[in-house]
């Protein structure tokens, strides 16, 4: 679930690049929901996110296709 609101504030930020953070409004505040569809696609991305983080490794665009294929 991390990694799907890390992804979606990432892209936003990239996105609205030179616009201030708190410019950006999500659900008022509140958690959005997941559908059945898509939590085994979030929980997927959570994992290789966690192992990412808890190896240290810092290969960001290893992470980036990892998450790339697993989405496809």
């Amino acid at each position: 679930m991390k990694t799907f609101y890390y992804a979606l504030i990432l892209s936003l930020l990239a996105c609205n690049a030179g616009r201030n953070e708190t410019d950006i409004q999500l659900n008022d505040g509140e958690k959005w929901e997941v559908n059945a569809e898509m939590r085994p696609h979030i929980e997927r991305a959570s994992v290789l996110l966690e192992n990412y983080i808890s190896a240290g490794d810092g290969d960001y665009h290893r992470l980036a296709d990892d998450l790339k294929s697993q989405n496809s």
